[in-house]
């Protein structure tokens, strides 16, 4: 294998400019992160453990995520497409659309190429691969599956909540909450494995359609749930329906993204002279108290807060000079977020 990714890899991993435009992490060889246009990619990561899993949650740029013979050291990747969609390309094998609410699943040695063309949230979990096989899951090497079952977002619901839940759990609630998760992965990776149902290909479909329309006009303080349902073409009880059951809904998809797009804002240094009332106006929200309760709400902290954290300098006051663009910044855990790969100014 040319590297092994350590069971703590996702509340550890630093990446370093390489060569052809390519970042690449110095603890794991294989393992490399470029954007399709050239630029530098952008990632903020938030990672804890959750018994003897490792679950994080990444929001990134349009980003392409190479990996040539990386061993997990005894663990199975399951990641579950949060925000956009991706391309998974295995190496010798037919490229696999991977769409928002569905999961990929990993086993090593992972040869791959994961692109995104549009920017991306994912939840991702290491878990014990000896775990899956005791629960009879059939794991197979170098395995790369695609899951479209209607489990994926419930559980990449559940796992985010586990990681953005306070450190005051006790042991008992600690096994509970793992064993809880690792049941719902083992019922994920059986899932979507019978006939599918026409009326739920139905439901995806319009999902997906409104998902494309959240992601093209989110910046539109006008855009509502009504206002998607009107442009698909079906009225708003019709679209709410195709949302049940998927871990989310309309309004959810509308507000995550805004926030996605805010705290990208917010981690991105060529972003500094920005003001927290301007990323509120460029991500669509009506208000910048509406920006603050929402970053506070995922984060626990405010927008000034978030960005002291993740660019290391004082919040913008409405202009002023940049500071230095740092080119390596690890990933800490405890469940704050960090950037890993910062864009250069």
């Amino acid at each position: 294998m040319a590297g092994d990714v350590p069971s703590t890899v996702l509340q550890g991993l630093t990446f370093v400019p390489g060569r052809d435009g390519r970042w690449v992490s110095p603890g794991v060889d294989g393992l490399s992160l470029s954007s399709p246009d050239g630029s530098d990619p952008e990632m903020t990561v938030r990672a804890k453990s959750v018994g003897s899993m490792t679950v994080a949650a990444t929001t990134q740029t349009a980003l392409l995520v190479s990996a040539q013979a990386v061993g997990l050291r005894g663990m199975t990747y399951v990641g579950f497409a949060a925000r956009g969609r991706a391309l998974a390309v295995p190496a010798g094998s037919t490229p696999v659309p991977l769409e928002q609410g569905e999961a990929l699943i990993l086993t090593e040695p992972v040869d791959l190429v994961v692109e995104s063309s549009v920017p991306t949230r994912w939840i991702h979990l290491l878990v014990p691969s000896s775990r899956l096989i005791e629960r009879g899951v059939e794991l197979r090497a170098g395995e790369c599956l695609i899951r479209r079952g209607a489990l994926a977002g419930p559980v990449a619901a559940f796992a985010a909540a586990l990681m953005d839940a306070q450190d005051g759990r006790n042991a008992v609630s600690e096994v509970v909450a793992a064993r809880v998760l690792e049941n719902l992965l083992v019922a994920v990776y059986g899932d979507g494995l019978g006939d599918a149902d026409p009326r739920a290909d139905q439901r995806l479909r319009m999902r997906r359609t409104a998902i494309d329309l959240i992601d093209q006009s989110f910046s539109d303080p006008l855009l509502t749930p009504a206002a998607i349902a009107e442009a698909v073409g079906v009225s708003l009880r019709h679209l709410q329906r195709s949302f049940e059951g998927s871990g989310t809904s309309i309004a959810a998809e509308i507000s995550e993204r805004r926030t996605d797009n805010a705290c990208m804002l917010l981690a991105a240094p060529a972003s500094r002279e920005l003001t927290v009332n301007e990323i509120a106006r460029r991500s669509g929200f009506s208000s910048a108290f509406e920006l603050r309760s929402r970053v506070r709400a995922r984060f626990g902290v405010s927008p000034s807060q978030l960005r002291r954290t993740t660019t290391g300098g004082p919040p913008a006051s409405g202009g002023g000079q940049q500071g230095p663009s740092r080119r390596q910044h690890p990933v800490a855990g405890g469940g704050h977020p960090e950037v890993v790969v910062e864009g250069s100014t």
